[in-house]
């Protein structure tokens, strides 16, 4: 395995999607459903990389990305999320996020951005 990532995402068939996705390219996956169970999930095991949404229930992106990062600053966070542009602006003043990619987004897009953080198959 290249790497542990976390999906923090509020719609199943996107974490599946992600699961399916990253696990054919040799990353070790875990999925939360809300910010609040990927707080808690960060809070017992370091990730490599954490992709999440912003606009979900119980606990949003943003919230979790504050915690993810005063908690484990080292983890680095790639956003996908259908948000407005003003939100992307705010987000990229994060230190611990290493990418924004906006839905629809195209697979490579996210994979190559993932490979030049966390490394890919040989």
């Amino acid at each position: 395995m290249l790497g542990e990532i976390l999906v923090i995402d509020d719609e199943e068939e996107i974490r599946e999607l992600f699961k399916d996705l990253l696990t054919q390219a040799g990353y070790q996956v875990t999925l939360a459903r809300n910010g609040r169970e990927g707080i808690d999930l960060v809070a017992k095991k370091a990730y490599d990389l954490v992709i999440t949404d912003l606009m979900m229930p119980d606990w949003d992106g943003r919230t979790a990305i504050k915690a993810i990062s005063a908690g484990r600053p080292s983890t680095k966070i790639i956003v996908v999320s259908a948000a407005s542009s003003e939100m992307y602006e705010k987000l990229k003043k994060t230190e611990t996020i290493v990418g924004i990619v906006q839905k629809p987004f195209e697979i490579e897009e996210l994979l190559d951005l993932i490979s030049k953080n966390i490394g890919t198959k040989k």
